[in-house]
C-alpha cells in the first residue's frame, strides 16, 4: 500500500519532504479551490506553471495598466503578458507564456506569487495572498535588452485583497521614477505624480475616492508649474488652464515630454488664451484666443492625427471667421449687391420705357401689365 501511494505522490509531482508541488497540468478546479486530479481533499502545497491568465485578478490587472499607461509600454507589457516573449525577441507561441508558481493552503491562494517566462529563471513578477486574498507588495520587472536582463518597474502596496498605499512605476531605460499613485480599497486617492523618462515631474493629479478632482501641469524642463484645471467627477474640465502634451512615441515615454499647446478653459469650453507650440523646436508657433470651444481670432495650427505634426498653412481667424470664411462671404455679399443693382437699374429703364409707351398714341388702349411685358422685352432684348 505504501508502494503504491508513493507512486501516486510521484505521478503528480508531489515531493514527500516540505511542501508537496503540484503541476498545473495535473490540477482540478471545484468550487474555486484546487485539488489534485482524483484526490477528495483540497491541495496544500506549491502549485506550478500555471498560465498568467489564471491567476490575474482586477488588482493585479490594475498594476499593469497603471504601468502600461504612465510608460507606454503597452505593447511590451502585452506581448510578455499575454503571449509571451523569449528574451525581448519575436513573439513566441503558448510554449513562451508567462508561467507562474503559487503557495496555496486547502485549496486556496495563501502564499507567494511568482511569475517568470517559460525557459528563463528570471521573476518578472511577484506578488502574495493571505488566505486568497492580496495582501503584501506587488513587484513588476521587466527586460531592458536581448539578453533578457530586467530591472524592476513597478511596485504596488496590496492589503485585504485590494491595493491599499502607494503604487510606483520606473521607466526600465532610464531607472528613474516616472510614476506615483496613493491608492486606497482599490481606488486612487491623493496625488498622483507623473514624470518623464528623466525623472522630472509635467503633471500632477489629484484624486478623492477614485474620482479626479484636479490636474497640475509643469514645464518639462524647468519644473516651474504652467496651468491648472478644476474637473468634475468624470473628469471633464470645467475651467482653468490645460496643457497637452507630447509624451509618448513608439519607443515609449520620451526623457523630456514636450509641450504641444496651453489652454483656458471656461465653462467647460476653451475660452480665452491659447499658445501653440512646435514640438521638434519648443518655440511658440501662435498666440490666439478662443470662444466658446472653437478658434475666435489669430493663427490657427491643425495637427496630423500623430497629434505632433502640424498641417500647414495655419487657418487666420477673425472674430470667429476663417479668413477664407470672410473672403467667401464677402464674395457673396458683393455678386447679392451686384444683383440689387442690376434689378433695380431694370425696373429705372422698365419704368421709363412705360411712360414712353403711355404718350404713345399707338399703346393708349392697352393695360399696364400689357405695356411692362413690352418693356420688358424690349429690355430683354437690350441685354442680348
Amino acid at each position: 500500500m505504501k508502494t503504491k501511494f508513493l507512486a501516486l505522490l510521484l505521478s503528480f509531482g508531489l515531493v514527500a519532504c516540505g511542501d508537496e508541488v503540484l503541476d498545473y497540468r495535473n490540477v482540478e478546479i471545484v468550487n474555486k479551490q484546487i485539488y489534485a486530479q482524483g484526490e477528495n481533499s483540497s491541495f496544500t502545497g506549491k502549485v506550478t506553471n500555471v498560465p498568467f491568465d489564471k491567476v490575474i485578478n482586477e488588482e493585479v490587472g490594475k498594476v499593469l495598466n497603471i504601468y502600461a499607461r504612465s510608460t507606454g509600454d503597452g505593447k511590451l507589457l502585452e506581448a510578455l503578458v499575454i503571449v509571451g516573449v523569449n528574451a525581448m525577441g519575436n513573439s513566441q507561441q503558448k510554449n513562451s507564456l508567462l508561467l507562474c508558481d503559487i503557495k496555496v493552503n486547502n485549496g486556496i491562494l495563501d502564499g507567494d506569487v511568482s511569475c517568470h517566462l517559460n525557459g528563463k529563471e528570471d521573476t518578472i513578477l511577484k506578488y502574495k495572498y493571505s488566505n486568497g486574498k492580496l495582501d503584501g507588495t506587488l513587484t513588476l520587472y521587466m527586460p531592458t535588452n536581448k539578453n533578457g536582463d530586467i530591472v524592476k518597474v513597478a511596485e504596488a502596496e496590496m492589503s485585504n485583497g485590494t491595493l491599499n498605499g502607494k503604487t510606483k512605476v520606473w521607466s526600465a531605460r532610464t531607472g528613474k521614477q516616472v510614476f506615483e499613485i496613493t491608492m486606497k480599497d482599490g481606488l486612487a486617492n491623493g496625488t498622483t505624480i507623473q514624470n518623464g523618462a528623466n525623472g522630472k515631474t509635467f503633471q500632477q493629479e489629484t484624486y478623492e475616492s477614485g474620482k479626479i478632482l484636479k490636474t497640475t501641469y509643469f514645464n518639462p524642463s524647468t519644473g516651474k508649474e504652467i496651468g491648472s484645471v478644476n474637473q468634475d467627477v468624470q473628469g471633464k474640465i470645467i475651467n482653468g488652464t490645460s496643457v497637452t502634451y507630447y509624451a509618448f512615441n513608439n519607443a515609449g515615454l520620451l526623457d523630456e515630454p514636450k509641450i504641444i499647446d496651453i489652454k483656458e478653459y471656461q465653462n467647460s469650453r476653451p475660452s480665452g488664451k491659447v499658445i501653440q507650440y512646435d514640438v521638434e523646436t519648443g518655440k511658440i508657433l501662435s498666440e490666439l484666443t478662443f470662444k466658446d470651444g472653437s478658434p475666435y481670432n489669430g493663427l490657427y495650427y491643425r495637427r496630423e492625427p500623430d497629434g505632433r505634426s502640424i498641417k500647414n498653412p495655419p487657418e487666420e481667424y477673425i472674430n470667429g471667421e476663417t479668413k477664407s470664411q470672410i473672403e467667401a462671404r464677402k464674395r457673396i455679399e458683393e455678386a447679392e449687391a451686384q444683383r440689387k443693382k442690376l434689378e433695380e437699374e431694370s425696373q429705372i429703364v422698365i419704368q421709363a420705357c412705360i411712360e414712353r409707351l403711355k404718350n404713345d398714341e399707338n399703346y393708349a388702349s392697352y393695360d399696364i401689365d400689357v405695356l411692362e411685358s413690352e418693356c420688358q422685352q424690349e429690355l430683354n432684348e437690350m441685354s442680348q
